[in-house]
């Protein structure tokens, strides 16, 4: 396409808008270029809390009925909560009001048994699937194990649930690893649309995309995956994690991309507290030339992960942690453009260089944090004021 035509195109496709133009590629394809400034200055998200999920203290839960080391918490249909304890080996389910229902998987090597790593946990309407480096386990949703399959070409399969189907992300192979390239890429190999018996239906894309530099301390190999893809009723929103570029890449159920949004990059360096806390926690101080992630004169990363509220259908984008303020701040939108934003306070042991140890979930109109500070997740309702 020649210079005249795409400018000609942009002009005639541009919306009129000081918070966010709208253009139409040549494809079909729309671009919110979010200017930063919120489309709603009076914007405002209030969290009521009307719940606690406690996890093991050594004096009011025995560990037999809690938590110790969240690895991932999920969701069905009727309410419960999943989560997976990367201590234990095991799932715990509770229903909507806190108690515990069941406990299921164990440590070891037999049938329902794992060994290593709990792997990732994700259900699909009567099916319960934990995803591991060999195969893909089965349960009911009473935890009563069914079986295991192989999943052909998905390296360390992360998937959420889509409807009826499945949203598989994986991570590149260990042996594929590179030089600089987390920048401007997805952190996912492939990303493929499954049924719920794992036949492909669609691929989003593969391999010659998406890149995965694997560093010593701070990938979890590939389960950043789960935390930088999020979807609603009718698409799927992959972050690029970048260093220097703020984007999302919106595609429908087909595989087809229909949008991409972008937002001013902030170039957020590290503060001098933070190198000195990473420097303390994790004993060294990163360099590319010794194959680690180069923290020191990078600035952070754009996005930490993200989660959709099908509920309000509001896009959240969470970023990392400022350890100064204590403080992790989401962006959030709405069909695209930027609505405002919202800052949760944390506290100073929920700091990482890549992302926060405290987790962020969204379901049913709920927001859920998990602490990793007082092993807890406390559920608030979301409330927007416009």
């Amino acid at each position: 396409m020649s210079i005249l035509w795409l400018t000609i195109l942009i002009l005639c496709n541009c919306s009129k808008d000081d918070t966010c133009r709208v253009i139409v590629d040549n494809n079909g394809v729309k671009h919110y270029l979010n200017t930063g400034i919120p489309t709603d200055k009076k914007f405002n998200v209030k969290l009521n809390k009307v719940g606690e999920i406690k996890g093991y203290d050594e004096s009011n839960n025995p560990d037999t009925t809690s938590f110790y080391n969240v690895k991932q918490i999920i969701f069905d249909d009727m309410g419960s909560t999943y989560v997976s304890d990367n201590s234990t080996l095991s799932i715990k389910k509770f229903d909507s009001e806190g108690n515990m229902l069941t406990s299921f998987v164990k440590s070891g090597n037999g049938p329902g048994e794992v060994d290593g790593d709990i792997g990732h946990i994700y259900v699909v309407q009567d099916t319960f699937y934990l995803s591991l480096f060999y195969g893909v386990m089965k349960f009911t949703l009473d935890g009563e194990f069914v079986k295991t399959d192989q999943v052909t070409g998905l390296y360390i399969p992360v998937a959420t649930c889509l409807n009826d189907s499945l949203l598989y992300v994986s991570a590149l192979d260990l042996d594929k690893r590179g030089d600089d390239r987390l920048k401007d890429n997805y952190l996912i190999d492939k990303c493929m649309i499954t049924d719920k018996n794992l036949n492909v239906r669609d691929t989003l894309f593969c391999g010659e995309r998406t890149f995965l530099e694997v560093f010593e301390k701070d990938t979890d190999q590939g389960f950043f995956a789960g935390k930088i893809s999020t979807f609603s009723s009718s698409e799927v929103f992959l972050a690029k994690r970048s260093f220097n570029n703020y984007e999302i890449d919106c595609f429908n159920f087909n595989g087809s991309l229909k949008s991409v949004i972008e937002f001013p990059a902030s170039f957020s360096e590290y503060s001098e507290s933070e190198k000195n806390y990473i420097k303390t926690n994790y004993g060294y101080i990163a360099h590319n030339d010794t194959g680690k992630l180069n923290t020191m004169t990078e600035s952070k990363v754009q996005i930490a992960s993200l989660h959709y509220d099908k509920v309000n259908d509001y896009l959240w984008v969470e970023k990392v942690m400022n350890l100064d303020d204590q403080t992790t701040e989401f962006d959030i939108f709405k069909s695209g453009k930027y609505i405002g934003s919202f800052t949760y306070g944390m506290t100073v042991e929920s700091f990482e260089p890549l992302r926060n140890k405290s987790w962020f979930m969204i379901n049913a109109g709920k927001l859920y944090f998990y602490d990793k500070t007082e092993n807890a997740i406390d559920i608030y309702e979301i409330g927007y004021q416009l």
